[in-house]
């Protein structure tokens, strides 16, 4: 089977945001000095022609990121990328229907920790003995000296980067300097009906107030869900527009890809806090690799995780995603400040199997309860 890019959809969102950060979709984000599989021996050589004769492979995952992988990804390998985008919560409803019932469609999900309740039933394909490239082996390459995992077992959940979430963002017309010094300070009767934020039980919405009840407790939450009438979307991008047009004067779990989107437009009435008292939570966000255990493209499948973790892939997606890579090698000069962790401040680690299954599944039950679903 010829190789072959098909992505499914080119979404018109992420083509704004890509000509707005001035990206390219299609071309090369940069060139690398060494070849990226450089030093793979007969294995990586066995795995990587059984690849090609499988043809493509079907990754799930954020829109955005969909023209770019495929891109980067053939320019590479020379292998093909069906690329389903989608919102994050359809997205993991369908990777579970697929591997609970065998008939897997899709190869790689990248996504949250929200897969991590899969590995038990065996449903996920072990990673860590399928890494193969020596510059994905290589401690020196990663922050902290090894490769990071969502799973206990180090095995299941790669996670490729991860940056600072958690944080509030305000319009500034609104909110004068120094009006907001901390988290409670939301709570202000000048701020009802003034808060949005991106749904509280989905992907980065559910990460940012899980967040604040692990450091403020459930009382808080429902303070700013109840007292100050909290406004809710799905769409990120939405919420940060609310913001800029002045309709609100503070945004919960925006992402940077839709901060940086009015920024680079040269919208300035908006401003990341930084609030002491709540620094915020170390999130993975979309790039959680996992591999469906009955992959039809199991070898192509393998190919993907080496190259999304070696340094080409980490940069396409750093680019995209606009937050830090886990690679010591991977500096993308356009990540925005406020992603990146900070010397002496203690950040929750929320893609961790023990939080996701314990303390961030209460918190997601009682967040249910107070939004009354």
């Amino acid at each position: 089977m010829s190789a072959r890019a098909v992505i499914r959809p080119r979404s018109p969102r992420a083509l704004l945001i890509a000509a707005a950060l001035g990206l390219s979709l299609f071309a090369p984000a940069r060139a690398f000095a060494a070849s990226w599989d450089e030093g793979a021996g007969a294995d990586w050589a066995k795995v990587l022609a059984a690849a090609r004769r499988e043809g493509n492979v079907v990754v799930m995952g954020r829109p955005d990121l969909g023209p770019p992988f495929a891109a980067a990804f053939k320019r590479d390998t020379g292998l093909g990328l069906d690329y389903l985008g989608g919102q994050a919560r359809d997205l993991q409803a369908r990777f579970r229907r697929e591997t609970a019932s065998g008939n897997v469609v899709s190869d790689v999900i990248l996504g949250g920790e929200t897969t991590v309740d899969m590995i038990r039933p065996g449903y996920l394909m072990p990673l860590a003995d399928n890494i193969l490239l020596p510059g994905v082996k290589n401690p020196a390459n990663w922050i902290g000296g090894a490769l990071d995992w969502g799973d206990n077992q180090k095995s299941y959940l790669f996670i490729g980067g991860e940056y600072v979430h958690g944080w509030p963002v305000f319009n500034t017309d609104i909110v004068k300097p120094g009006t907001i010094s901390g988290w409670r300070d939301i709570l202000k009767p000048e701020y009802k009906g003034k808060i949005a934020a991106i749904d509280p039980v989905i992907g980065p919405g559910g990460a940012a107030a899980s967040y604040l009840v692990h450091q403020f407790g459930i009382d808080f939450f429902k303070r700013l869900v109840v007292d100050q009438q909290l406004t809710i979307a799905r769409d990120g991008r939405q919420v940060v527009e609310w913001l800029v047009r002045g309709s609100h004067a503070v945004a919960i779990g925006a992402v940077p890809a839709d901060v940086e989107y009015f920024r680079s437009r040269g919208i300035k009435n908006i401003a990341v806090g930084d609030l002491l008292d709540g620094p915020g939570a170390l999130l993975g966000g979309s790039s959680v690799l996992s591999i469906a255990k009955k992959a039809p493209h199991p070898n192509a499948a393998i190919v993907f995780l080496n190259w999304y973790a070696s340094q080409p892939g980490q940069d396409t997606f750093s680019r995209i995603w606009l937050t830090p890579s886990n690679r010591t090698d991977v500096h993308v000069g356009n990540i925005p400040d406020y992603t990146n962790r900070r010397p002496g401040r203690m950040y929750l680690e929320q893609y961790r199997e023990d939080y996701w299954l314990t303390e961030r599944a209460q918190a997601e039950q009682q967040i249910e309860e107070i939004m009354g679903r």
